[in-house]
C-alpha cells in the first residue's frame, strides 16, 4: 500500500518539475535591462531544465525551474573567452545579469518578458523555435 502512494507522490513531483510547453525552446533575445541586444543572442530553455545562453562572444549554460510563474536558475557557469569588441563583452554582461535577476516570466504569443524581484523587465525574447 505504500509503494503505490510513495509513486504517486513521486510521478506528481516529477510532473511538476517539467516546464511548461510555451516556455520550452528557442528564444532571441531581443532586450537585457533595457538595452537592445544584437540579433545572434539566443537563449534555449530545454524541457529537461537546463539552458544555454549566447551573446555572440561566450556561453552561459546552467540549469532552471519554474513553479506557475515563477523562474529560477541555478548552477549557472560561462566560458570566459575575451571578447574582440566591447559591445560583446557588455552583451554577456547583461544576459548574464538578467539570469541572476530573473525572479518570474511571462508569454505572450511569441514574446517572453522576465521580471526581477521588484517587476521590473530584465529581459524581452522572441521565440524562433520550439
Amino acid at each position: 500500500m505504500k509503494a503505490p502512494a510513495l509513486l504517486s507522490v513521486l510521478l506528481l513531483a516529477a510532473c511538476a518539475a517539467t516546464p511548461p510547453e510555451n516556455l520550452v525552446g528557442t528564444w532571441q533575445v531581443q532586450e537585457a535591462d533595457t538595452a537592445a541586444l544584437p540579433p545572434q543572442v539566443k537563449l534555449e530553455l530545454r524541457a529537461d531544465g537546463r539552458f544555454t545562453a549566447s551573446g555572440g562572444c561566450n556561453n552561459l549554460v546552467g540549469q532552471y525551474r519554474t513553479s506557475s510563474a515563477r523562474l529560477t536558475f541555478s548552477d549557472a557557469a560561462s566560458t570566459l573567452m575575451a571578447c574582440p569588441d566591447k559591445q560583446q563583452t557588455d552583451t554577456d554582461a547583461r544576459l548574464g545579469a538578467a539570469v541572476g535577476q530573473a525572479r518570474t516570466y511571462r508569454i505572450s504569443g511569441t514574446q517572453m518578458e522576465w521580471l526581477d524581484g521588484n517587476g521590473k523587465t530584465v529581459l524581452k525574447a522572441q521565440k524562433t523555435a520550439p
